[in-house]
């Protein structure tokens, strides 16, 4: 969709912003080495926030997932504008 046909879809549509906060807590991936390095990065439009580095660790019954706790991390909060429908959904 290009800007101009967005723009056209949210005529007469209401908009409200809302702060929208999150903890991610655990990530399993698969990786075939623990000690992995990884980041989350969120992104919307333009907007691109990451969390610092992390370590995957091997789970503790085995398997191919390994764990990366984001448990001790600050959670992520932003402000999103969000476009209300007519049947008032967003």
């Amino acid at each position: 969709m290009n800007f101009i046909s967005k723009k056209l879809s949210r005529v007469g549509k209401g908009s409200e912003e809302y702060r929208v906060t999150f903890k991610p807590l655990f990530l399993a991936v698969t990786s075939f080495e623990p000690g992995t390095k990884y980041k989350l990065i969120f992104k919307r439009g333009n907007k691109r926030n990451e969390t610092k580095e992390m370590e995957s660790k091997q789970p503790k019954y085995g398997g191919t997932l390994c764990l990366i706790d984001y448990t001790n991390q600050e959670p992520y909060s932003d402000c999103s504008g969000f476009f209300k429908e007519k049947d008032g959904s967003f």
